[in-house]
């Protein structure tokens, strides 16, 4: 039985799944376990993990991806590389998986190898209620049934990852909470964290007192890796 931590992480494009994954990576390895990150996203050429493989690996995270990964060759491939999380070399493996159907059948081959390690899987759904697709519980059930299917995986817990960018406040997480909870009601998933800046986090956690109303899920401060100089996020 592999003893591997696996997290794989799943949403629409502008999700920020790239985001949270790099920053699971780094923070796996600045306490001392021997961690994978693996770039399955073969649907944008743009907002790519391995992008940042020079910042990964001099932290010491070792990086999978397609050798055509962020360069002018767009080829949908998946390197044979990827089978060696699941030999037990890493303590800790990160998925980062395309953001809608077609990108989930990456995933979906290696069904079989995920069985072996059932129990250690975490498959993490992430939702932005700022983004055009995911704005309503109908609209992501629908997209999260198809990525379900896809994959052949089931997902276990959602991440409420609500952002408008560098506008982002810590209401507008706040109000995406609501329909991150709205969703797991319905869709019958616990929320794992909720994530998004410092500061956000911060003001998110006094609204809820404020509001008096407590929250599902763990509060989760990131750091901003993806912003190139002409987007932000």
């Amino acid at each position: 039985m592999v003893k591997t931590e696996f997290d794989l992480l799943v949403g629409n494009y502008g999700s920020g799944k790239t985001e949270i994954s790099l920053n699971l990576a780094l923070d796996a390895r600045a306490v001392g376990k021997k961690t994978v990150l693996v770039d399955l996203d073969i649907v944008n050429p743009y907002f790519r993990s391995s992008a940042h493989r020079k910042t990964l690996e001099e932290a010491g995270v070792h990086v999978i991806a397609s050798p055509y990964a962020n360069c002018t060759i767009d080829l949908p491939l998946v390197t044979a590389e990827t089978v060696r999380i699941f030999t037990g070399e890493f303590d800790y493996a990160i998925v980062d998986v395309g953001g809608d159907p077609v990108g989930a059948t990456a995933l979906g081959r290696y069904r079989d190898n995920f069985d072996k390690v059932q129990g250690q899987v975490k498959a993490n759904y992430i939702i932005n209620a700022c983004r055009p697709q995911t704005m309503n519980v109908p609209d992501i059930a629908a997209m999260f049934a198809l990525i379900e299917g896809s994959s052949r995986l089931k997902m276990t817990h959602f991440i409420n990852n609500t952002n408008l960018a560098d506008e982002t406040t810590g209401a507008i997480l706040y109000e995406g909470q609501a329909l991150v909870e709205d969703v797991a009601r319905e869709l019958g998933l616990p929320i794992r964290w909720i994530t998004g800046r410092e500061n956000v986090i911060a003001e998110f956690k006094a609204l809820a007192e404020k509001a008096g109303r407590p929250y599902q899920g763990e509060t989760r401060a990131i750091t901003t890796r993806m912003r190139p100089e002409w987007f932000s996020y």
